[in-house]
C-alpha cells in the first residue's frame, strides 16, 4: 500500500524533472539548410538520359505493293475455293494451287525481309 502513496504524490507535480522535461518535448527545433544543399544534391545525381522520340520510318514503295498483292492473292485462292462448277476441275484446283503457292511465297518473303524502322 506505500506504492500508492508515492504514485500520488507524484502525481502532482512533485518530481523536480517534469518542468525541463515538457519544457524540451515542447520546444520547436531550429532547422538549418545549409547554401550549398541543394548543389550537393543535384552533383550526386546521375546525369539525366534525354528522351528522343524518333517518327517512324514510311513503308517503301515495294513493301506496299507486296501487302497488296497478298492480300489479291488471298482473295483469289478464296474465290477460287468456294467455285464448284463451271470449268474443269483441274484446271481449277491447278490455278487455285498456283495462287496458294504465290501467296505462301509472298508471305515467307515479307516476314523474312528486314525492318524498314529499324
Amino acid at each position: 500500500m506505500t506504492t500508492n502513496k508515492q504514485n500520488t504524490g507524484l502525481s502532482h507535480g512533485a518530481d523536480p524533472l517534469d518542468g525541463p522535461l515538457t519544457a524540451a518535448l515542447e520546444a520547436t527545433p531550429q532547422v538549418a539548410v545549409a547554401d550549398d544543399f541543394a548543389a550537393r544534391v543535384m552533383s550526386r545525381l546521375p546525369a539525366q538520359k534525354s528522351l528522343q522520340f524518333e517518327l517512324p520510318t514510311p513503308i517503301s514503295i515495294g513493301r506496299r505493293v507486296s501487302m497488296v498483292a497478298a492480300a489479291a492473292r488471298l482473295v483469289a485462292v478464296m474465290i477460287f475455293a468456294t467455285q464448284t462448277g463451271g470449268a474443269n476441275a483441274t484446271t481449277r484446283i491447278l490455278v487455285e494451287s498456283i495462287f496458294a503457292l504465290e501467296f505462301a511465297a509472298l508471305t515467307v518473303w515479307l516476314s523474312l525481309r528486314p525492318s524498314q524502322s529499324q
